[in-house]
């Protein structure tokens, strides 16, 4: 089965960036959103989560990402939104952007900034 990524967002994931973007953006100083996986594509159902990639503008310690990732799956949990959250800096991105198989070649490939 082909995956096709959408041009258009739905509503429905529209509406919920609408909440995840600012609870992102008062955690953390980032670069870009990007949103990824099955959330754009045509295929998606509503028990999908939310595959987030957030580029921070400063690099900052593995623990640091994961520290951030996980304050921000909290909050969004108890707003009930499932998010996986992959926290990155621009100099990941750009070590990563091309290699095979990398999560980061997927996001930016496949992925929409919000």
């Amino acid at each position: 089965m082909e995956t096709q990524i959408v041009d258009k967002l739905t509503p429905e994931v529209e509406n919920s960036l609408k909440t995840i973007k600012p609870i992102i953006e008062s955690i953390v100083k980032i670069d870009q959103i990007i949103l990824f996986g099955s959330r754009t594509t045509k295929n998606y159902k509503e028990t999908s989560d939310y595959d987030l990639m957030l580029v921070l503008k400063k690099s900052v310690s593995v623990k640091e990402k994961i520290k951030i990732s996980n304050k921000i799956t909290a909050i969004l949990a108890r707003k009930l939104i499932d998010a996986d959250i992959i926290v990155k800096n621009l100099q990941d991105i750009e070590e990563l952007k091309d290699k095979p198989y990398s999560i980061v070649r997927e996001a930016i490939k496949t992925g929409v900034v919000i």
